[in-house]
């Protein structure tokens, strides 16, 4: 799938935030914090879960003690980096930007129909935290049943359909960023964007090696290694599409 138009990172502009089953526009704003939906197109379906199988059991969320519309603040390693993130929107070429805390489960819950389409699912098993230009967005998937949010997956559902798993877990997503990449690049590096060149940048990489010293490894290798262990993670999205 061709690569989308890089997005502006500074005023206000008008995003598709559709995935594959509808397209959806909203506006976002370029103040960090208030890039939110301000409305929703669902569509009926039939149930699904984003883990796959017949039926859905108990949110991932709940059994990591996170109620619906509960804490939302980012663990501290996420914050640290995120910071630095927030000082290099518009001057790095990196296409992200991020909240300043995590989507609710309701504004996760409107975003998930709207990029798919399918108004019978919840947005129970992502943990939303930032976004690119053109409004695709980069969260925690709980897959993992019985660990910790800092050891999900990290993933990408981009405004033009792109997907992808771009971090075993939040200290690999760390190197990943200090090695120059935000969630849309890695999503979309088999087709790089020609106008653009990944460049180590030493604050994260300083956060990295604070908070994941063990973890240390090249954007390729992090992209290589989330992309080996979840194969399959495009195929078990786009079947919940309508």
């Amino acid at each position: 799938m061709p690569a989308p138009k890089r997005g502006p990172n500074d005023g206000h502009r008008s995003a598709s935030v559709a995935g594959p089953g509808n397209r959806w526009q909203y506006l976002v704003s370029g103040v960090l914090g208030a890039s939110r939906p301000l409305s929703a197109l669902t569509m009926p379906c039939r149930p699904g879960w984003i883990g796959g199988g017949a039926a859905k059991p108990e949110p991932i969320a709940t059994l990591l003690g996170m109620n619906a519309n509960g804490d939302r603040h980012f663990p501290a390693a996420l914050a640290a980096a995120m910071a630095v993130r927030l000082e290099r929107v518009g001057e790095d070429g990196v296409d992200f930007e991020p909240y300043e805390s995590f989507l609710t489960a309701d504004e996760t819950t409107e975003w998930f129909r709207a990029w798919t389409g399918n108004g019978e699912l919840s947005g129970d098993d992502f943990r939303v935290f930032g976004q690119n230009g053109t409004g695709g967005n980069a969260a925690f998937w709980l897959i993992r049943r019985g660990r910790e949010l800092v050891e999900q997956p990290v993933v990408f559902l981009g405004s033009e359909g792109e997907t992808g798993v771009v971090a075993l877990d939040l200290g690999a997503f760390l190197w990943l960023l200090a090695d120059g990449f935000g969630p849309w690049e890695a999503a979309t590096s088999y087709e790089p964007d020609p106008r653009w060149a990944p460049h180590v940048d030493r604050e994260l990489a300083a956060v990295a090696e604070q908070f994941a010293p063990d973890r240390r490894a090249s954007a390729a290798a992090v992209i290589a290694q989330a992309t080996q262990e979840f194969p399959d993670f495009d195929g078990t999205v786009m079947r919940l599409c309508r």
